[in-house]
């Protein structure tokens, strides 16, 4: 996961915008991808997009999610760009949010 300096997103260094979240095991795409190629514009598309669930009163718009631009096949990317309410942690240092993909999840950590 990185911000959108592609700087790691962590506790100690939260986004102040967009977040750029890097997935495998999203499926087939289209057009359909071949194993061991790099992924070229224009990027392919899963077929089915997955259920994003965000925890809490938070919200993001999913800006983009497809193939990543210059990774082997298989690699996605899903840029979202949250928005509020937040709730701050105890330090009032960052907001920390959930995303559910499927089964899985995710923490992504903004500044306030």
């Amino acid at each position: 996961m990185a911000n959108s300096d592609w700087s790691v997103n962590s506790p100690s260094n939260p986004a102040q915008g967009p977040v750029a979240i890097f997935l495998t095991g999203l499926g087939q795409t289209n057009p359909a991808s071949s194993d061991g190629a790099i992924n070229r514009p224009p990027l392919a598309q899963p077929v089915i997009v997955p259920d994003f669930t965000f925890t809490g009163n938070f919200s993001a718009t999913v800006a983009f999610l497809g193939a990543a631009a210059f990774e082997v096949a298989g690699v996605s990317q899903l840029n979202i760009i949250p928005s509020g309410p937040l709730t701050p942690n105890l330090s009032d240092q960052f907001f920390g949010f959930s995303l559910a993909i499927g089964a899985t999840g995710v923490t992504v950590y903004v500044a306030p």
